[in-house]
């Protein structure tokens, strides 16, 4: 409550995991293994379902993002 003044319960975050390791993003895309990220652990966990992905295909297109979602990226940018 000292920084905004109102009172926020929480502050949610959204990350996948796959393959034994969490993807979320943060300071650009980031992993850590499962529940161990600065967020703490999940309130909510759901599963999305099965690829038949090889993770060097994910890891090779999560790589190719990295220089638009750097730490910089203005994600709501006002008009």
């Amino acid at each position: 409550m000292q920084l905004t003044g109102t009172q926020i319960d929480a502050i949610y975050h959204t990350s996948i995991v796959m393959n034994g390791v969490e993807y979320y993003y943060g300071q650009g895309i980031q992993t850590a293994a499962p529940g161990t990220t600065h967020h703490g652990q999940p309130m909510e966990r759901l599963k999305l379902g099965t690829t038949e992905l090889p993770t060097e295909v994910i890891e090779e297109w999560l790589g190719s993002l990295a220089d638009i979602y750097t730490p910089e990226v203005r994600l709501y940018e006002k008009g």
